[in-house]
């Protein structure tokens, strides 16, 4: 993914993540929200925080599709509220900076986010925690580490989702983990 922010100057802004939660080891970030994320941005204090109105109808990402709105308000804030028909725009350490520099209320802006391989052209996407997902099995066989005790993400209960492929046929299933 590649997402950027142009300020009216045309300068830009590199997005590190969309949707996504801003924690506050996340220095140095910067993170775009719109309502599918939730009511809000669940933003830890220490960073900045612009609210762009986009318009009605006009807040859904897609990707290779340029949006355009105007800054409503920027402040040293936290979990901003991410109403319908605005964007939140939230950042820490030397972007936070670029961006007090580089925007003010009243002013346009535009956010472009892309995929490579194609992915822009996808009808449905689904992504999870890349530092979780685990191969199962491989040629036949349980791999070692699943058979470790003491890693939680062996033991705990949590929702899983498997995909598996065996003579050209991809299987998906998955477990609510919960009940």
């Amino acid at each position: 993914m590649t997402a950027t922010i142009t300020a009216s100057s045309g300068r830009q802004l590199e997005l590190d993540m969309v949707n996504r939660t801003r924690v506050p080891s996340h220095d140095n970030r910067a993170f775009l929200f719109n309502y599918r994320f939730g009511p809000s941005a669940r933003t830890p204090v220490g960073g900045v925080e612009v609210i762009v109105d986009v318009g009605d109808d006009n807040d859904k990402f897609i990707a290779g599709n340029t949006m355009r709105g105007v800054v409503k308000a920027l402040e040293e804030t936290a979990d901003s509220l991410i109403d319908r028909g605005t964007i939140v725009l939230s950042a820490t350490g030397e972007k936070a900076d670029w961006i007090k520099s580089q925007l003010a209320p009243g002013e346009d802006i535009q956010v472009d986010i892309t995929f490579d391989k194609d992915v822009n052209q996808a009808q449905q996407a689904i992504s999870g925690n890349s530092t979780l997902g685990t191969v199962l099995l491989k040629d036949g066989e349980v791999i070692d580490k699943l058979l470790d005790p003491s890693d939680p993400n062996n033991t705990e209960k949590h929702p899983r989702t498997i995909l598996a492929t065996k003579q050209g046929k991809l299987y998906m299933m998955t477990v609510d983990g919960r009940q």
